[in-house]
């Protein structure tokens, strides 16, 4: 067996999964694991909580890419440094990364781990509890481990944030002390693990659904295997597989389960989509002339807008779809060039396209009624118009979720995983930007980087409001199927018409 040494993510991931330990570990010592330390928002962050330590010296300075940096740390220990930034240390069997090492004024270390999380949780107990035990196998003189955190309740002003402000320092000293032997304890036991050549045999769970590595270890499973199942209260999945269960529909009909499990039972069992009875009354509600609504936003761990707080969504593009009683199909979009906050012009627009109408208004989940429910908080002149809109909205997601199964939605009811299941036709794969995570990051490097120029800013904002009508076209056409199937029939991936005989 060959020697072992773990990062924090590794222990972090193998605290959830031994086998992504194992993955994680491989991917690190050939070069091939992501690095988590260049994600944009905790980047953000770093620079704006190093201000407080105006004379830190950064390990990465020569670049992160070296394998010198505990060297570099070992260095900058020696050679007086007030703070060092990013200090790389391995002992006590485990490699880490520490934000900030403050020198106190007896000579010791203060420890100062960074979090983009909004307080205090296990994970981050057991990220300075390993610190701790790091530090002290190093024997680097510890005074304690605190932790820099944002503040929840912080609302940007009209200049820079204030770092005093947004950010919140607190003491983990003595619940790392404490959670050290445990921690310590768990990392032995992945580190023995990580060293093996043959990866551990980890039972497949729900635990899986949210992996990194899904594809090696559950994409491969039946699209109806019971851990992909919707989570409901009662017997948990996990219970069902740990029985024998591979499959939905091993699980006998006198187990106890909700309706959509009912119905993913069902489905597995018959190999059919499977649609309750009430779909036709509930689409009652959203029949032609109807509109279609999905909303784009921006949100930044570091606001960029005057009163807004961390992490707030503020709506930058609504795309809009209506479809009148001869299914004659329109569109409508309203986009805010980069620049100053764009709410307000989100609020108008949008009231200025369908605030005179009393058709149905058909969104994907309550994130479009959401954000509306905010513009109408902070703009009172507009509140009336807008809760009007509000009221109009149905969730396309809650009828579906609600009503409908079919086996290739493995579970997953967002868009992203129906849409092709009953939009078969519809596709994202020419666009430049095909989810919403890449649109609000590309949005926000219109407003972050300074070298952005005109033709950039057309660019993404063509291929912004590209992306947004896809996305409104999805819900035309999952609605449309959605009415077919309230009728008895449904589309194939082939053109072919099928009805269903299932209903539950």
């Amino acid at each position: 067996m060959s020697e072992a040494v773990l990062d924090w993510w590794e222990y972090h991931e193998g605290r959830r999964c031994a086998l992504a330990a194992w993955h994680h570990h491989r991917q690190r010592a050939d070069g091939e694991r992501p690095s988590f330390d260049g994600d944009e928002a905790r980047e953000r962050l770093r620079s704006l909580a190093q201000q407080q330590w105006p004379a830190g010296q950064d390990t990465w300075t020569a670049g992160p890419t070296e394998a010198d940096l505990p060297e570099r740390t070992r260095r900058l220990i020696a050679s007086g440094a007030t703070a060092i930034f990013r200090a790389t240390i391995t002992a006590g069997g485990t490699s880490l990364v520490v934000d900030v090492l403050e020198r106190t004024a007896q000579g010791s270390w203060c420890a100062v781990l960074l979090s983009t999380r909004y307080g205090l949780d296990r994970f981050l107990v057991e990220q300075a509890a390993l610190t701790l035990h790091v530090l002290q196998a190093a024997a680097i003189p510890v005074a304690g481990v605190h932790l820099v955190h944002v503040n929840a309740d912080y609302r940007k002003g009209e200049g820079p944030i204030e770092p005093d402000a947004f950010l919140v320092r607190r003491s983990l000293t003595i619940r790392a002390a404490r959670a050290k032997a445990r921690v310590v304890s768990a990392m032995a036991v992945l580190t023995d693990i990580a060293a093996e050549a043959v990866p551990p045999d980890v039972p497949r769970g729900t635990h899986c659904r949210a992996c990194t590595f899904t594809d090696r270890c559950v994409e491969t499973l039946p699209a109806d295997w019971t851990g992909r199942y919707p989570t409901e209260a009662g017997t948990s999945a996990d219970v069902w597989l740990a029985r024998g269960y591979e499959r939905m529909g091993d699980v006998p009909a006198d187990e106890p389960m909700g309706a959509p499990r009912r119905r993913a039972r069902l489905a597995s069992r018959t190999g059919r989509i499977v649609v309750a009875p009430a779909l036709p009354q509930v689409l009652e509600a959203c029949r032609p002339p109807v509109w279609y609504l999905d909303f784009e936003c921006v949100w930044s761990l570091l606001p960029v807008f005057a009163g807004t707080a961390p992490a707030q969504h503020v709506p930058f593009l609504w795309s809009l779809e209506h479809v009148d009683d001869e299914g004659r199909l329109t569109h409508l979009d309203e986009i805010v060039p980069p620049g100053p906050d764009p709410r307000r012009r989100m609020a108008e627009s949008l009231v200025e396209a369908v605030g005179a109408y009393h058709e149905p208004i058909v969104v994907y989940g309550d994130y479009e009624a959401e954000r509306i429910g905010e513009l109408a908080v902070l703009f009172p002149d507009l509140a009336p118009a807008l809760e009007r809109i509000r009221g109009r909205i149905v969730d396309l997601l809650a009828v579906i979720r609600d009503h409908v199964y079919d086996l290739q939605f493995r579970g997953n009811f967002s868009l992203k995983a129906v849409g092709p299941v009953l939009a078969p036709g519809l596709t994202y794969r020419e666009l430049a930007i095909r989810d919403g995570l890449t649109a609000a990051r590309a949005y926000a490097r219109l407003l972050y980087l300074p070298e952005v120029t005109p033709d950039d800013v057309e660019t993404t904002l063509a291929d912004l409001r590209a992306y947004c009508e896809r996305d409104t076209l999805a819900l035309v056409d999952v609605h449309r199927t959605l009415m077919n199937l309230a009728q008895g029939a449904t589309m194939t991936a082939e053109g072919e018409e099928r009805y269903p005989e299932l209903r539950v």
